[in-house]
């Protein structure tokens, strides 16, 4: 195929010998044979899907409208069985000889009526009963009488028991069928039975085979039939399943249906569609439960219908897609042969020449008029484009340098700023410290009792105090981070003795709180380790002091533990309090920021100290990390590296020098 466009190629273009255009026009060709023949084919493909589906759907149709065919039936004929009964139980000449079990007398009068019902209706069965159950007369077999069918049907059991008119799906000793039985009355006294049914073989599924395009097989169970005491040996078509025997069909071929299918029609009392061949031929088939009266499941109906025809308008169907897909891909590609090259290609070269120009520094190249069409648009664009970036690059040179001044201004001002709230904070600690040392002295009531108000008055100011000490301090740590003065000083350390005065730190911030408060330190972690203790504490009493803060109930955990990886130990803060919600873990550790406004006016506090401890965190080469569920609690872990005292005195040792033990 590449070469029979390529010869075509050259016959149409003489002119053109530059093998790089050769190449490319020959490219565009086959991408554009390949896109046309994809679509194409994917097209059939899909056509065929739509097709294959279409007859999947027919089918399920055809299944389901049989069955319902067949539902319909039923109700048709059990209406017929009950009407016809109540007709006959209407009836005062039937209602006498039934009073006075005139056997002779009854057959006399209703042979004819029942010739006539089994010839227009179809029903096969009349009997009439005496009060009891006990059969007076059988129209289809009269010389069969004196037996009680009140024990093994219940249909004539109910219609006794309540006094009304039954009907339903029954299987008796000799067939099954649609039964109606409805009560003859003298005034309240019930005097006898009239039944009337229609054998589901002979009757029903007979003129469904003539009405409806499947076959129809019943099985039945056979706990039903002894029930009944329906002789069901000796059948014409072995069952594929034990508690099943063969009843009727009108499909002469049994299909091969394995016996799981029909035990699961059973248990689950649900149909099922399969799909099977046998003899060379394919069939769709559906396993419907068949109900009876009560509800009660019977059997299971086998509706099978053949596929030859329908594969076989498949497989036309298909042949011809194939064919007028293959026909239209030829057209297509020709059409797009003919046109490609003059309207396509030579206007791309072209204005890919004038791009290669600009490329190799000729800012000044620009595309020539290509015609009042799509491509003498993009050709007017493009050099318009072209001098719109020769006027953005001289503006961008400029730019750069303006920038240039702004950052150096935003450095120094950022730099001002570190260094004006630090000296700030130095000057608002000296006279706020002396504020709570005045009130810390009046407090202990060395200057003179205190009454209650006084009191009160004196330890707000004190809590104030202290919470504006603490504000300041966060703004002090923040500007000597931001402005670099943060230093670590790595030593050996006790955490069990850190964890110690933290604890003593923070008991006054848990007295009286209604949570629990604990620490759980892992037995293998080191006695001492290596790091800036300090920073650590404040680490640790932020989170703890966030927790205390928005933990309402509960408990806050504080546990320690070597890490996940080698070479690492970690503390995490667990608490129950009101957790965060997933938008604000976005921005939990930046500065000044909390929850919302109402967090700040619920709890207090700057904002400050998860951003705090996120800088030391990485200062120290650590890191922190937040999981938290709404209304649940929050966990914050912290993760540094590990360097046991041992190591950390190695090192010294090998670098000839002394360290300090702190702790």
């Amino acid at each position: 195929m590449t070469e029979f466009i390529t010869n075509l190629f050259k016959a149409s273009n003489p002119s053109v010998t530059h093998s790089n255009q050769f190449s490319v026009r020959t490219r565009l060709l086959v991408f554009l044979f390949l896109a046309i023949a994809a679509l194409i084919i994917i097209q059939s493909i899909l056509q065929i899907n739509t097709a294959q589906q279409n007859m999947q759907a027919e089918i399920h149709h055809t299944l389901r409208d049989d069955a319902w065919g067949f539902i319909s039936e039923l109700d048709n004929k059990g209406v017929t069985t009950l009407v016809t009964a109540r007709s006959i139980a209407d009836r005062a000449d039937v209602q006498a000889l039934a009073r006075s079990q005139d056997r002779q007398g009854l057959i006399d009068l209703l042979t004819p009526l029942f010739e006539t019902l089994h010839t227009q209706h179809g029903i096969g069965h009349l009997y009439i009963h005496d009060p009891k159950g006990t059969v007076i007369v059988r129209l289809h077999n009269p010389t069969q009488f004196g037996d009680n069918v009140a024990f093994s049907r219940r249909t004539t059991g109910d219609a006794i028991d309540k006094r009304a008119a039954t009907v339903g799906v029954e299987l008796g000793p000799n067939f099954i069928g649609l039964r109606g039985v409805v009560p003859m009355f003298n005034g309240s006294t019930v005097i006898g039975l009239v039944e009337v049914g229609i054998d589901l073989g002979a009757d029903v599924m007979k003129s469904l085979k003539e009405g409806y395009d499947s076959d129809y097989t019943l099985w039945l169970l056979k706990d039903i039939a002894d029930t009944a005491r329906f002789d069901y040996t000796n059948r014409p078509v072995a069952s594929p399943l034990d508690s099943l025997f063969y009843y009727d069909s009108t499909n002469p071929q049994a299909l091969p249906i394995e016996a799981s299918h029909y035990d699961y029609v059973l248990t689950t009392d649900e149909q099922i569609e399969l799909n099977l061949s046998s003899q060379g031929e394919n069939y769709a088939v559906l396993l419907e439960p068949l109900h009876g009266y009560g509800n009660r499941i019977f059997g299971v109906l086998e509706i099978s219908y053949g596929l030859q025809s329908t594969l076989a308008k498949l497989r036309t169907d298909q042949i011809n897609v194939v064919l007028i897909s293959a026909l239209l891909m030829g057209i297509t590609l020709a059409i797009f042969w003919v046109t490609i090259n003059q309207v396509v290609i030579k206007p791309l070269y072209h204005l890919t020449d004038v791009t290669q120009r600009q490329i190799g520094g000729d800012l000044q190249a620009r595309a020539a008029d290509l015609g009042k069409n799509e491509f003498g648009a993009l050709a007017t664009s493009f050099n318009s484009l072209s001098t719109k970036v020769n006027e953005l690059l001289d503006e961008q040179k400029a730019s750069l340098v303006e920038r240039e001044k702004l950052i150096a201004q935003l450095r120094e001002a950022s730099r001002l700023k570190s260094e004006f709230l630090s000296t700030m904070s130095h000057e608002l600690r000296t006279p706020l410290n002396a504020m709570i040392g005045f009130n810390e002295i009046l407090l202990s009531g060395k200057p003179g009792d205190l009454n209650t108000k006084q009191r009160h008055q004196l330890e707000r100011m004190h809590a104030n105090s202290l919470r504006l000490l603490n504000l300041i301090d966060d703004v002090l740590d923040l500007s000597r981070i931001e402005a670099g003065r943060a230093d670590i000083h790595e030593a050996p350390f006790s955490l069990k003795t850190l964890v110690d005065k933290v604890q003593a730190e923070t008991a006054s911030l848990v007295a009286g709180k209604p949570f629990d408060f604990s620490v759980v330190i892992d037995p293998q972690f080191p006695e001492r380790i290596v790091g800036d203790s300090t920073h650590i504490e404040q680490v640790m009493l932020n989170l703890l002091s966030n927790a205390f803060k928005f933990t309402q109930q509960g408990e806050v955990v504080l546990m320690i533990k070597l890490g996940d990886t080698p070479k690492t130990w970690q503390f995490s803060v667990r608490d129950t309090g009101i957790g965060i919600p997933p938008h604000a873990l976005e921005y939990i550790f930046e500065e000044f920021r909390q929850l919302d406004g109402s967090s700040r006016r619920a709890y207090g506090g700057s904002g400050l100290g998860l951003a705090i401890s996120r800088h030391l965190c990485r200062q120290m080469n650590g890191e922190i990390s937040v999981q938290s569920v709404v209304g649940k609690g929050s966990t914050f872990t912290v993760r540094l590296p590990l360097e046991t005292e041992s190591e950390y005195e190695a090192m010294i040792k090998a670098q000839g020098q002394q360290f300090q033990v702190t702790g």
